[in-house]
């Protein structure tokens, strides 16, 4: 079987997403590798966590990950972006699960602003049943919040990815006709 190198499990998503692919990239990575010929774009349509994009990701050239969840996005958008990485990481330093985190930080997931979009969208998906944004019970313990990892997660990714992650908020039809007759250009798309 296939093993994961060091470098591919080293990219690990700040996310814990339903349906996450992180323990099938042995199968995954394969298949991709085989239909790559020449392809330096891989783009996620449905990223949610992005375990494939990840663990591929500095094998390509670009990388464009892709969530009509605008929380997902915000997410995303701000692990790409230095100074909003940064202002993210700080944040989460000084985040503390509680009992009513479900409550108290749900409305973040609409805010207008993108690194509060963002912010509570961590504290939501790292304190949710299986990660879920939009219901379900709160788990709040130490082990799926942890902000020192998180905060080493994001900063990881963005240095890792920088300048070659692109982040949009379209839906599946919008994202195909942007890239799907591009040249050199992956769509992987699991939903």
């Amino acid at each position: 079987m296939f093993e994961l190198t060091f470098e591919q499990k080293w990219l690990r998503s700040p996310l814990s997403w339903p349906g996450g692919k992180f323990k099938l990239l042995p199968l995954i990575i394969p298949q991709i590798n085989a239909m790559r010929k020449g392809a330096t774009t891989l783009v996620e349509p449905f990223a949610g966590g992005a375990a494939l994009s990840l663990s591929l990701g500095t094998s390509f050239e670009r990388i464009v990950l892709n969530d009509s969840d605008q929380a997902v996005s915000a997410l995303w958008q701000c692990i790409s972006k230095r100074n909003l990485r940064s202002a993210l990481v700080e944040r989460l330093k000084w985040a503390l699960p509680n009992p009513n985190i479900r409550v108290d930080h749900r409305p973040l997931l609409d805010s207008a602003d993108l690194l509060t979009r963002a912010y509570g969208c961590l504290l939501v998906n790292r304190t949710a049943f299986s990660g879920i944004l939009s219901r379900g019970p709160t788990v709040v313990h130490q082990g799926r919040f942890n902000g020192t990892t998180l905060c080493e997660r994001i900063n990881r990714i963005g240095m890792a990815l920088e300048g070659r992650l692109e982040v949009t908020n379209l839906d599946f039809g919008e994202v195909v006709a942007s890239y799907g007759k591009r040249e050199r250009t992956i769509i992987y798309a699991d939903a």
